[in-house]
């Protein structure tokens, strides 16, 4: 919901930068503990758990941004 895209926003730096740390945050913030424990049985390396995570903040923050129009 809203308060999830308002913490996956704060997790974005002034200029955009992410940290890995943040990465993190945003995989426990937008996974329950079920899709985790999947996500983590496909042994992914860093990047590509990256852009998993990215994604699915772009259409979770996408989602919102079209409802509040």
């Amino acid at each position: 919901g809203a308060e999830t895209v308002l913490k996956l926003m704060g997790l974005f730096g002034e200029n955009g930068d992410i940290e890995p740390s943040d990465i993190t945050k945003m995989y426990e913030l937008i996974f329950n503990e079920k899709e985790r424990k999947q996500i983590a049985e496909l042994n992914l390396k860093f990047n590509d758990f990256q852009t998993l995570v990215m994604t699915a903040v772009n259409l979770i923050i996408g989602e919102e941004d079209e409802r509040g129009e």
